[in-house]
């Protein structure tokens, strides 16, 4: 859906090891006239020190459905390890969408967007 995104760790003090909540999103785009398919996914990719690279693959579909949401979502709980410094990563967005064309001849989606968010433990105010 879009090409390939670096992700930056050099910001500061890097990105910290710990649990981090990976959201991708996007509106589908077209017509509907009976049943559809509308699929996302996310392939995240994370390179340490030493070489290894994390893979997260995952996503979310919609099969067959004569209901498609306004907004499709993909998300995972990713574990940036803290026994290895990570020294970079990126990000890939994939889709697929058999709607109909609309009249001005669109099909896909829009609003693509992801975040990567760090999920912190604490008290509830």
């Amino acid at each position: 859906l879009f090409t390939k995104r670096e992700l930056d760790f050099t910001a500061g003090a890097g990105i910290e090891p710990g649990e981090y909540s990976f959201i991708a999103a996007g509106t589908p785009s077209g017509a509907m006239s009976g049943t559809h398919n509308v699929a996302l996914s996310a392939n995240v990719n994370i390179e340490y020190a030493n070489g290894f690279v994390q893979n997260e693959f995952f996503g979310i579909g919609s099969v067959f459905s004569s209901s498609i949401p306004s907004t499709v979502e993909a998300n995972k709980k990713i574990t940036i390890r803290s026994d290895i410094v990570p020294t970079s990563g990126n990000v890939v967005l994939q889709g697929y969408n058999d709607l109909d064309a609309n009249p001005s001849g669109d099909r896909g989606f829009a609003s693509m967007r992801y975040d990567m968010l760090r999920l912190n433990k604490g008290d509830v105010f």
